[in-house]
């Protein structure tokens, strides 16, 4: 019970000062020859060469692995970014969405989200794909933002890939940020990198 005064407490005087963050710093350093991108709303820096890519396909895949465990995808995609082709012939994706809250969204909501995101992994084996938890979820302060970040390996059919990612909450949404990464196989520090970047724009 304490603990939850004490949090509850932090939290408001968080909201009254307006300035720094209840949240471990996990700011990083990005390389000077990443380039300058803009989606939608959100400007951050990230490796040259992704182009925007058609997400028309996104939402309906969306709504069908919602539907496979039970869920409701209330999800509103914008944006898709696809990097270049790599020498292993893979080609990685980073997509882009929100969900509207009707209301003035507090990064500590998220935390009730933590424990479901980490159970996930026990929903995506009832689909028929492996996984392994490489990240569990946890809230981070980066830069100009803060972000609720997880990381999973999903191997179907010898095909693997690495999903990283990210809500960061803006306003009245909870913007959705998801790297997925079929070439190096692993966990890595680039979706981290983006957020200390990552700037809103409106």
């Amino acid at each position: 019970m304490f603990k939850r005064i004490l949090t509850a407490a932090c939290a408001v005087i968080l909201l009254l000062t307006g300035c720094g963050s209840d949240y471990s710093d996990a700011q990083v350093e990005v390389p000077s020859n990443w380039a300058e991108y803009t989606v939608e709303n959100m400007d951050f820096r990230f490796e040259a060469g992704w182009k925007s890519g058609n997400w028309d396909n996104v939402m309906a895949e969306t709504d069908k692995q919602a539907g496979t465990i039970g869920t409701n995808n209330n999800l509103a995609v914008f944006g898709r970014l696809v990097a270049p082709t790599s020498a292993q012939d893979t080609t990685n994706y980073m997509d882009f969405g929100y969900w509207e809250m009707g209301h003035q969204v507090e990064t500590v909501e998220l935390e009730a989200l933590m424990e479901p995101i980490n159970d996930l992994l026990l929903h995506i084996k009832k689909t028929g794909i492996e996984s392994n938890d490489l990240q569990s979820s946890r809230i981070r302060f980066y830069g100009e933002v803060e972000a609720l970040t997880c990381s999973y390996q999903l191997e179907k059919e010898r095909v693997t890939c690495v999903m990283q990612m990210a809500l960061i909450p803006h306003g009245s949404r909870v913007y959705f940020i998801c790297l997925s990464d079929f070439t190096t196989g692993e966990d890595n520090s680039m979706l981290e990198q983006l957020l200390s970047t990552l700037s809103f724009n409106d």
